[in-house]
């Protein structure tokens, strides 16, 4: 059931291209920095796998940006609350705690969403 809800709630991040015109242009994603003190798990993982890292954040800033193409916006955020959910925890389960618990308190229970 959370595996469920996070495919309900995450939405797939597009890459930006860089590059110049006559240069093959390389695929950037937006991405997050961790050290070994703030994540621990980071010790077992591996290159080139995936992971689920549920955040608590607050933000401390934001700012709009105009240009001829478009309107975008950017915010900073703290980390107030970290953690991984183990590869078993991301597997559909017929847990019966979990059936009793609606999304609706799944996610207050791992994030503020609007």
């Amino acid at each position: 059931m959370l595996k469920q809800t996070f495919e309900e709630k995450l939405k797939k991040v597009k890459p930006e291209k860089n590059g110049m015109p006559e240069v093959k242009s390389k695929e950037y994603f937006p991405s997050v920095h961790f050290d070994s003190k703030t994540l621990p798990e980071i010790k077992d993982w591996e290159v080139g796998e995936e992971y689920v890292v549920v955040m608590k954040l607050k933000q401390t800033s934001y700012s709009e940006h105009e240009n001829d193409k478009e309107n975008t916006a950017d915010a900073s955020f703290d980390i107030v609350e970290i953690g991984v959910l183990d590869k078993e925890d991301n597997n559909e389960t017929d847990d019966e705690e979990d059936l009793k618990i609606s999304k609706a308190k799944l996610m207050n229970k791992y994030g503020k969403h609007s």
